[in-house]
């Protein structure tokens, strides 16, 4: 079901403003840093509902990278983190990976 056109208006604000606030921590912080990447995963689900797939992948990958390597593989945010690229498997139509993804977080559960 499509978005209505304010909706994806809405949506693309969201997005816009994302990437700022995604700048401005990168400028503040170091870029492997956690609050980047919680910002990476917001940036995620933007892409997400503005259907951008591939970009969807790619930031839900690199928040992964940064959230575990700064969290650590068994904490809670890098178990949302890892959910965040299995979804983003799904937008991709890459249904095998997604269900591989979310049988390894289920097991950690």
């Amino acid at each position: 079901m499509a978005c209505a056109k304010e909706e994806m208006g809405e949506y693309v604000e969201m997005k816009t403003l994302l990437l700022e606030s995604l700048a401005v921590h990168e400028q503040k912080f170091t870029a492997k840093h956690a609050k980047v990447g919680r910002v990476l995963l917001q940036l995620t689900r933007a892409h997400g509902y503005c259907n951008e797939p591939e970009a969807q992948l790619r930031t839900a990958e690199r928040a992964l990278g940064i959230i575990q390597g700064h969290c650590g593989p068994t904490h809670l945010q890098t178990t949302n983190a890892m959910m965040a690229v299995a979804d983003a498997y799904g937008a991709n139509r890459d249904v095998h990976r997604q269900l591989q993804l979310a049988q390894h977080v289920m097991e950690r559960l």
